[in-house]
């Protein structure tokens, strides 16, 4: 077997050389052993020039593959399906969403590394510094630093040298920190703890005022969202008693969101257990709700045909409740697959008339998809954001308009805002804008909060800043019957946010997971090797 001189790389010299820039940077991973796999296979000499055209391929291939282990590109599957959505409906709203992503330091960087290097490579053997920056990088990797340095008497250390060790021992703690095995092992550690987790709702007293719990449940609505729709500081959001900061919806598709919350009141669950009949009904919020005296209820402005939604909220979520009739009611949207998709006030005033003539307590879980991407305004043609943001603004205007309506009705509610997830609006660096295929953390940090109408509210609203998942609302629903805020004179909202359980930033889809570790996010495509990020904005 033979190799060729290392200046025979040519210009693979400036792809290692740029993505160890960005290494260096922290923009991206360096998988150490498939980069030194790829350089190797390049400087195999082959003979012949089929042979020799395999070898560029397959080097090429591996070239790609690496870019998208190593956090430059997103995953294939996803630029494939965002490919395929703009193909099926191109717009130039869609074409600036994508200019948008663009990483700037990125290709800033990858440009300068291409200029360098076609003036350097006139001069000096360029690749001699590129294997000596993977040999820095894998040392870096493999936390041999401190060991070398290590091996030097204390009196050939002078102060400058002391300072590299502290700053290679700390590189060495974030390395183990991010390192598989102890990903992995959090990730372990994180679902066993989450196993062992339950809350039981007790039983509201029998004196005590009823009220009903109504969950608005939002698909496509996140705090990036609201941010680049300029909706952050609308009245509906003012409004309320309680709010989370860092609430983390666990996932990025709607199924699976309403159904880790319709068994919220147990720890969080892998993705692959959301579909298995073995959870206990001790998990099931609504059927908690239900046995101490809440009628289910379940409202929602489509049908709930698609992907089988409805369906699989009734039979993995435990929600013992019909769908209610839909008919007469006002085509506010056309969805994607041109299903009606029905005006939100309507969907709530319809279930408002007929709740007024219902004794007893009722638990309402009303859904709606007026958020989601590819829908389409009756008599608009906006698209893009600037259709978003117009959906955006009715629904949240309608859903104050609500609010209204249930204070001038003088019935106790416990009213709770739990979006499904966001809309990927902005998109990232691993991620074009609407795609969801990765939960990533601007599509999972939820704007989640609670308003308690009927009660004499004292003092500022709460502000839950801790992180927290679906578990939280379970503990905020068992203080609001042990407090009984709506049979005091006033309650304070700090009272009934106080101790609420706190969860650890874990969200999956099928084939992919992003946790938080360190006060830094890693992704893992395949469930055992991670990268970092790189999209990561919160």
């Amino acid at each position: 077997m033979e190799f060729k001189h290392l200046n025979e790389l040519g210009w693979w010299n400036a792809y290692f050389a740029a993505k160890l820039a960005l290494f260096f940077q922290g923009l991206v991973a360096f998988d150490i052993l498939g980069n030194l796999g790829l350089a190797t296979l390049l400087l195999l000499r082959v003979a012949g020039k089929v042979s020799n055209g395999l070898r560029h391929c397959l080097a090429l291939l591996v070239a790609l593959w690496l870019l998208q282990i190593d956090g430059i590109f997103p995953p294939w599957t996803t630029l494939i399906e965002s490919a395929n959505t703009f193909l099926a409906s191109p717009s130039l709203a869609i074409l600036k969403q994508w200019l948008g992503a663009i990483n700037v330091p990125i290709v800033l960087t990858c440009g300068l590394v291409l200029a360098a290097y076609h003036y350097l490579s006139k001069f000096i053997e360029v690749s001699l510094l590129v294997f000596a920056g993977m040999l820095y990088a894998s040392i870096l990797s493999t936390n041999l630093l401190p060991l070398i340095a290590s091996q030097f008497p204390e009196s050939w250390r002078n102060e400058s040298q002391k300072q590299l060790d502290t700053a290679a021992s700390a590189r060495a703690v974030q390395t183990e920190v991010s390192s598989n095995t102890s990903l992995n092992r959090h990730l372990d550690e994180f679902f066993a703890g989450e196993q062992t987790r339950s809350f039981n709702l007790p039983r509201p007293a029998p004196d005590g005022q009823p009220f009903d719990v109504v969950v608005l449940s939002v698909c496509s609505l996140a705090w990036d969202d609201l941010q680049l729709s300029k909706l952050t500081d609308h009245p509906l959001f003012k409004g309320f008693d309680i709010v989370f900061d860092n609430f983390n919806s666990a996932t990025s598709y709607s199924g699976p969101a309403l159904i880790r919350m319709l068994n919220g009141s147990c720890g969080q669950r892998p993705h692959a257990a959301l579909f298995d009949h073995s959870l206990p009904r001790n998990c099931q919020l609504f059927t908690q709700l239900s046995s101490i005296g809440f009628k289910p209820n379940l409202l929602m402005n489509h049908d709930g045909d698609f992907d089988s939604f409805l369906a699989q909220l009734q039979r993995y979520g435990g929600l013992d409740a019909e769908l209610a009739p839909q008919n007469g009611l006002r085509v506010a949207q056309k969805s994607f697959d041109g299903s009606p998709i029905y005006d939100d006030i309507a969907v709530l005033r319809r279930w408002q008339q007929s709740r007024d003539g219902t004794p007893g307590q009722q638990a309402v879980l009303f859904n709606t998809v007026s958020l989601h991407d590819g829908n389409r305004i009756v008599g608009s043609n906006a698209t893009g954001l600037a259709s978003y943001q117009e959906r955006a603004t009715t629904l949240l205007n309608q859903l104050t308009q609500f609010i209204q309506t249930l204070e001038n009705s003088e019935r106790n509610t416990l009213l709770l805002l739990v979006p499904e997830h966001g809309a990927g609006l902005r998109g990232d660096r691993m991620q074009l804008p609407g795609m969801r295929e990765i939960p990533a953390p601007s599509i999972t940090h939820i704007p989640v909060a609670a308003k308690l109408i009927g009660a004499q509210r004292q003092g500022p609203a709460a502000r839950v800043s801790v992180e927290t998942s679906y578990l939280a609302l379970s503990a905020l629903i068992a203080n609001v019957i042990q407090q009984q805020p709506f049979d005091a004179e006033s309650y304070t909202p700090a009272s009934l946010a106080n101790n609420l359980p706190t969860t650890d930033p874990v969200s999956q889809n099928e084939g992919s997971t992003v946790l938080k570790r360190a006060g830094k996010y890693f992704i893992s495509l395949d469930g055992k090797s991670w990268t970092p990020y790189t999209g990561a904005t919160r």
